[in-house]
């Protein structure tokens, strides 16, 4: 479930096969005066920098604590453990591109 942060702070759980324009169209119906305003501002270097390295250093500790122990648990046949670590990577890397997403999507776009 997409988890969004709302922009009285509260964090909220859309289901996944809700389209995003239907989030931002229900955010902007319970928050009008915020969705008139830019959805995002613009980030400096050190902002972006920043927001990287929290990224990478999520990612890292994801490596350590889930990765690598998805990888040893599928060696051994333990496949199920496997896929839930896995999966709670997965989840890190999306709730981490939430609280600090990326400029960029692909080099192309700078």
């Amino acid at each position: 479930m997409p988890v969004v942060r709302m922009p009285d702070g509260a964090l909220v759980n859309f289901p996944d096969d809700m389209p995003q324009e239907e989030i931002k169209g229900l955010i902007a119906s319970k928050f009008p005066d915020i969705a008139t305003r830019s959805t995002a501002p613009e980030k400096g270097l050190l902002d972006t920098f920043g927001g990287g390295v929290s990224r990478g250093i999520s990612r890292l500790g994801s490596t350590f604590t889930d990765i690598i122990p998805a990888m040893v648990g599928s060696a051994v046949g333990a496949d199920e453990y496997a896929e839930e670590q896995f999966a709670e990577a997965a989840e890190k890397q999306r709730v981490s591109e939430l609280f600090n997403p990326t400029q960029f999507a692909s080099y192309k776009d700078v």
